[in-house]
């Protein structure tokens, strides 16, 4: 056992290649048509569709009996007071 170094092993290559690109991924990156859709998907469209669900189911909360209007046209999705 003395002697011997056990801690050491060899990289290989291929892993060592992965993390240089991901390390430099902006010195590589190109606008594609893939790459441009992806970014509007991430960027525009799902933000877009998750705001209007949330506009769309937005309840008006209130504290006092006074201020409950319920909307019979609207889904409801909390218990009156």
């Amino acid at each position: 056992m003395a002697g011997l170094q056990h801690y050491r092993l060899a990289m290989d290559p291929a892993i060592q290649k992965l993390g240089n690109m991901t390390t430099n991924r902006h010195k590589y990156f190109r606008w594609t048509p893939r790459t441009a859709g992806l970014t509007f998907v991430y960027a525009i469209a799902v933000p877009f569709v998750f705001g209007v669900i949330a506009y769309q189911t937005d309840v008006r909360q209130s504290y006092t009996h006074a201020e409950v209007k319920l909307d019979p046209t609207r889904p409801l999705l909390i218990r009156p007071l």
